[in-house]
């Protein structure tokens, strides 16, 4: 599959389209083709895209940086946005390293389902946190909301990526983790 920017678009975000190939071997799930779920976008990725390079042009640094800014962090102090767009380089880069150390896409796609557990988790932290301050304080840290806000958008990123799957389990791990 091949990555190609689409035209006249206004504000960045991700469009991920058409269909992915995912597979697990290894992981005791069988591979199959599911439909990506679309977004509004700059880039539209075509049927010779691969995972390893969608993941590079959709947390490519000026685009996540200017999708930060522009929204989750638009609201935030120069301060805090600079801290807070520092902390999502260090993850924006943590994900690239591992996802340019594994070739194999059955791989690939078990280590970016880690890693939307791992932001998901990160976020609910934060959320949890944010929502005890406003109740004791009638209001919360703003750095803490911002990384929230952060971490929301690498998972928005993520997530149409995903297996629908894997994507389901997760999602019912950490149901089953609030209802108990």
């Amino acid at each position: 599959m091949a990555l190609v920017e689409a035209q006249n678009v206004d504000r960045p975000s991700i469009n991920v389209s058409g269909t992915a190939r995912h597979g697990t071997a290894g992981h005791g799930l069988r591979p199959r083709t599911r439909p990506v779920r679309s977004h509004v976008t700059i880039f539209e990725v075509t049927e010779e895209a691969d995972l390893q390079a969608t993941l590079h042009r959709v947390f490519l640094a000026p685009h996540l940086q200017s999708v930060l800014t522009d929204g989750a962090l638009s609201t935030s102090t120069p301060e805090v946005r600079d801290r807070v767009l520092a902390k999502a380089e260090e993850l924006r880069l943590s994900l690239l390293g591992q996802v340019d150390s594994i070739p194999v896409a059955d791989e690939l796609n078990w280590i970016l389902a880690c890693a939307y557990v791992e932001y998901k988790a990160q976020w609910i932290q934060r959320q949890v946190r944010v929502c005890y301050e406003e109740m004791q304080t009638g209001s919360c840290n703003k750095e803490v909301a911002a990384e929230a806000s952060m971490i929301s958008t690498f998972i928005s990123l993520l997530e149409p990526l995903l297996d629908q799957g894997q994507l389901r389990n997760i999602e019912q791990l950490f149901a089953n983790q609030i209802a108990n």
